[in-house]
């Protein structure tokens, strides 16, 4: 095994101080879950950065304890992948080497990170998302069936035109039809930068501090568009400064052994959170759920939210805790709707009521002031409530077709006007990504002629 000498486990100080109002002890949490900071897009002389692979794994297991390098697929070739593939193997003391490719071409923006795939992506697809989110993903898939596959929208530029939604010169994607898009992205992307760069500025670590409300704003607005993503700091880094180019990172919630494998598994289900603090954790559940969860409707309930920060060698820093809610498809991006003041070390609760048939998300943002006044922020990933591919779901679970749920009065296909029990065969039959779930049968739609007589 290959092993860095300065590379040691962080240490899980709890910092000692009093809380403003009610906490329970958490050990039972920090017994089972463990945070992991690292970095999600960078790059080497393999396509337009510095350095190699072996130096870049090598220099960032110093400084975080994951690094993917996600080279642009039209800058590379078998050969160059192969390396990136071959040295992404090596085996290091408490860090975890991730490969991936960056799609799409440098003139046209709107990146896609793909993780973890060992075929070159064709350089013929670049700006062609559709084809890769219906065609070459699924394809890729079934001959890996094992294989845990994952996209990151990186640094976006137009909120509604990002990402294969519009056209593209000849390329037609999903001229503007975003059932389609959801249906077809929303499997295989997962996450999103809301936090980005800045790339080639000198080696050595930089107080970065962006204006991230742009970013911030294009990840509610995909989240109201019905989209599952959890949101990411990245330093697309191409000069030899890999993961100590800022002192964001992204933070990643295991409850499992730290591999790449279970490292992969946390990012595809929402097990992160956004941070400009290196080594900064916020816990965020819902009714004992961790962020990225997706929660069947219970109906109109109180659900019980906890919010937990830690920050090792900043014990005295200051936290505003927001609470953020999206509805689903109202076309309003997520507003804030509880806030509270907080301490290192403090865990908060709240309730927050739910209604019956709302699909909705909530999310965290925290605000950490430090001694000098310096600010950093943080975001998690939300948690989901309501739709028919909802779950409760354990960090093993990976599936992508839920049933159809058993406590609405129907369901039925975004492309048909016909309504369904539950419990009818002809269910099955659908789509999940098409199924949609209603509290009662609205005007315009006929019930199926198989559904038994109520």
């Amino acid at each position: 095994m290959r092993r860095i000498s300065d590379v040691s486990i962080r240490s899980r100080l709890t910092c000692l101080v009093a809380t403003l109002f009610i906490f329970t002890s958490s050990s039972a949490l920090s017994d089972e879950w463990k945070a992991v900071w690292g970095d999600l897009h960078s790059h080497t002389s393999l396509s337009d950065g510095a350095g190699t692979p072996s130096q870049a794994f090598e220099y960032a297991a110093r400084h975080c304890q994951y690094l993917a390098l996600t080279e642009h697929n039209h800058l590379i070739d078998e050969s160059k992948l192969d390396t990136l593939l071959k040295e992404s193997e090596e085996e290091y003391d408490d860090f975890i080497p991730v490969f991936g490719q960056e799609f799409s071409v440098l003139s046209k923006g709107n990146h896609l990170n793909v993780f973890n795939i060992r075929e070159l992506i064709p350089k013929k697809m670049n700006s062609d998302y559709r084809a890769l989110y219906s065609e070459w993903l699924p394809n890729y898939q079934k001959k890996h069936p094992n294989d845990i596959i994952l996209c990151q929208f990186n640094h976006p530029a137009n909120l509604s035109k990002d990402y294969g939604i519009s056209s593209f010169g000849t390329i037609e994607n999903y001229e503007d039809d975003w059932s389609r898009f959801v249906a077809d992205a929303d499997r295989w992307v997962r996450l999103i930068a809301v936090v980005n760069g800045p790339g080639t500025h000198t080696k050595g670590q930089h107080d970065f501090h962006a204006d991230i409300s742009k970013d911030v704003k294009t990840w509610f607005f995909y989240l109201d568009k019905g989209m599952h993503l959890s949101p990411t700091c990245n330093h697309d880094t191409h000069v030899e400064s890999w993961g100590d180019l800022t002192t964001a990172r992204t933070g990643v919630w295991l409850n499992a052994a730290y591999s790449r494998e279970n490292l992969l598994k946390a990012l595809k289900a929402g097990r992160c959170f956004a941070t400009e603090d290196k080594n900064l954790s916020v816990w965020f559940s819902v009714n004992g759920m961790p962020m990225g969860t997706q929660l069947r409707d219970m109906g109109t309930a109180d659900l019980k939210v906890k919010v937990r920060i830690n920050d090792e060698d900043e014990p005295d820093s200051n936290y505003r805790v927001e609470i953020y809610r999206d509805i689903v498809g109202d076309g309003d991006l997520a507003e804030k709707i509880w806030d509270s003041n907080a301490k290192c070390g403090q865990e908060l609760t709240t309730t927050i009521k739910h209604q019956r048939g709302v699909l909705e998300s909530l999310l965290v943002h925290v605000e950490q002031t430090d001694e000098c006044d310096d600010v950093d922020d943080a975001w998690t990933a939300p948690v989901y409530i309501g739709g028919v591919n909802a779950k409760t779901a354990s960090e093993d679970e990976d599936k992508n077709v839920q049933s159809a749920p058993t406590d609405y009065e129907f369901v039925g296909s975004i492309k048909s006007k016909v309504y369904h029990y539950p419990s009818c065969k002809s269910v099955k039959a659908i789509k999940p990504e098409n199924l949609q779930q209603y509290p009662s049968a609205p005007e315009g739609k006929t019930l199926h002629k198989g559904c038994p007589v109520e």
